[in-house]
């Protein structure tokens, strides 16, 4: 099935040159659908990052079809780690997260999530999953705060995530039951 966004809601818009760390730790929407598609397949719940999932393997992303191949199913990479998240900025304030993997991405999967599977609670109170942790947002050197050394110059492929993710959707579900 497929259904067109009646709705998008977002914290900021980010550019197509917006790559640095406060334009990645908030780089996901959320989409009000036409057609209900979560009451026909299910859906994922959302977390927000937590750093003790650090160098982990329970994280799967996926991307888009034409991405690999001109395929006609998901391109899609399972149980890779995180190799760390912050918050952006020198003081690393704020509710996003810079979340950093080196796991095999494309240039597709823009806009896919990263989420997590659990046999157990990821969290107290949360049930085993799948849970959404954050959006794939970039690729390569993430351009750091020009004070901050501590994450200049790392590399690898990120995603945006943080507590305004699991925020928006809730936000977005009270208000479009």
């Amino acid at each position: 099935p497929a259904s067109y966004a009646s709705v998008v809601n977002s914290y900021e818009q980010i550019g197509p040159n917006d790559i640095g760390e406060y334009a990645c730790a908030e780089d996901y929407v959320v989409r009000i659908l036409e057609q209900r598609l979560g009451e026909q397949l299910g859906w994922f719940g959302t977390l927000s990052y937590d750093d003790d999932w650090d160098g982990t393997n329970y994280w799967s992303h996926g991307g888009y079809p034409d991405d690999v191949g001109g395929g006609t199913k998901p391109a899609w990479e399972l149980w890779f780690s995180v190799v760390n998240s912050w918050h952006p900025g020198y003081f690393e304030t704020g509710e996003g997260l810079d979340i950093l993997t080196h796991a095999s991405m494309n240039h597709g999967d823009s806009g896919g999530p990263l989420f997590g599977w659990w046999s157990d609670d990821p969290l107290p109170g949360a049930g085993p999953g799948p849970y959404i942790v954050g959006v794939a947002s970039g690729e390569g050197e993430l351009s750091a705060v020009a004070t901050n050394y501590s994450t200049a110059g790392r590399t690898g492929n990120w995603f945006g995530g943080g507590s305004e993710l699991p925020d928006l959707v809730n936000n977005a579900r009270a208000e479009y039951p």
